[in-house]
């Protein structure tokens, strides 16, 4: 196995337990509203927990995005691979500026050093978590849990 077929499973693996760890926010946040429209708590304390719980699971879902971005990045690599023997270091150029700028040649293990040469302020970070919010494969269950504290509380 080269660097970059263990940096694929290494990677891999964490997007399955990021995925895992949203699941889990969106259960606590199911239990948070049941718990809201069927006892006397504060509707207002309820959806702010919802609120906190929804960015949080965007803000997971974009670190599992920016290692979604590298996994395909390394896969063009293990893909070109089958043409060239030299596996821990290609000069694949990305077609996508987030990646690698399309002048730097990938090496293996340098997910870190790639994001922090791309890495934007805190304002463009905070704009990155809220739009990885809003997605629909996120802001579900989140868009109904708040209608349904507010309608039963």
């Amino acid at each position: 196995m080269n660097n970059f077929q263990s940096e694929w499973a290494i990677i891999h693996n964490n997007i399955e337990n990021y995925e895992t760890q949203s699941l889990i926010i969106k259960l606590i946040s199911a239990l948070i509203c049941a718990y809201a429209v069927t006892s006397h708590i504060s509707p207002l304390f309820s959806i702010s927990l919802i609120l906190i719980l929804w960015l949080l699971d965007g803000i997971w879902k974009t670190f599992q995005h920016r290692l979604q971005k590298r996994i395909l990045l390394i896969e063009k690599v293990l893909l070109a691979d089958r043409f060239n023997h030299n596996a821990d270091h290609h000069p694949v150029h990305s077609t996508d500026n987030d990646t690698d700028h399309n002048t730097k040649s990938t090496r293996a293990f340098q997910l870190y050093s790639q994001w922090d040469a791309q890495r934007k302020g805190p304002i463009s970070l905070i704009i990155e978590y809220c739009l990885q919010s809003i997605k629909p494969t996120i802001a579900y269950p989140y868009v109904l849990f708040i209608p349904l504290i507010i309608i039963f509380s």
